[in-house]
């Protein structure tokens, strides 16, 4: 059990249409994976964080509600053509996001404007956090201490976890991986419906969607 500095956290998603969640559920059911996977059917924009008081979190939702009116869509960004690889990513199979300048325009001022509600965290706290990252490279640790995120900018990566292969499925590995590209044949690009804000209210509960924008 992971132990948090404190509780609430939040983080914010794009969170693809309905089509293609319906598709990999329909896979984890028929190949009886553990249906918990589904909360990671998203790519995360804004890595966990806390807030200094709950009453921000109605500051919070009002500023998610005016995305649209505070930051900058580029006209050249269509969020129903991203395309996408098949890659294995320590152990899990995910879909890698190919490089989209207008994309990571549209996130990195996500990530800017949204890092006013975060707390600043004391040098304790800094300290226990950070370390949940492991070994970090000199701008990853900057980049923490500025967004609270090490993996922004140069170091992300867009990504959807599809599946993690436990002991049981390893032998099938090869099958169950070539049986979720079948049944993702038909989608060259993934269609993303909406931005959600979500939160983790205690230390073994999933993030629960609070609010959300259709894009």
């Amino acid at each position: 059990m992971t132990s948090y500095i404190q509780l609430p956290r939040y983080a914010i998603n794009f969170v693809p249409n309905k089509n293609f969640i319906h598709i990999i559920s329909d896979f984890y059911k028929e190949n009886q994976f553990d249906s918990k996977i589904q909360d990671q059917l998203h790519i995360q924009i804004k890595s966990p964080f806390y807030i200094d008081n709950l009453e921000n979190e109605k500051n919070l939702i009002l500023s998610i509600s005016e995305i649209k009116n505070e930051i900058k869509i580029p006209t050249d960004l269509s969020f129903k053509k991203l395309e996408y690889n098949f890659k294995n990513l320590n152990g899990s199979l995910i879909l890698d996001f190919k490089k989209n300048l207008h994309f990571e325009f549209f996130i990195n001022q996500i990530v800017r404007r949204f890092d006013e509600f975060r707390k600043v965290l004391s040098p304790s706290d800094y300290q226990k956090d950070i370390n949940q990252f492991g070994e970090l490279t000199d701008r990853q640790i900057i980049n923490y201490q500025i967004w609270g995120d090490p993996y922004l900018f140069q170091d992300s990566q867009y990504y959807i976890s599809l599946a993690t292969f436990d002991d049981t499925q390893k032998n099938n590995e090869m099958y169950l991986t070539k049986n979720l590209k079948k049944a993702l044949q038909s989608l060259n690009c993934i269609d993303f419906e909406k931005i959600s804000l979500v939160k983790q209210s205690a230390e073994d509960d999933h993030f629960q969607e609070i609010h959300s924008i259709q894009l």
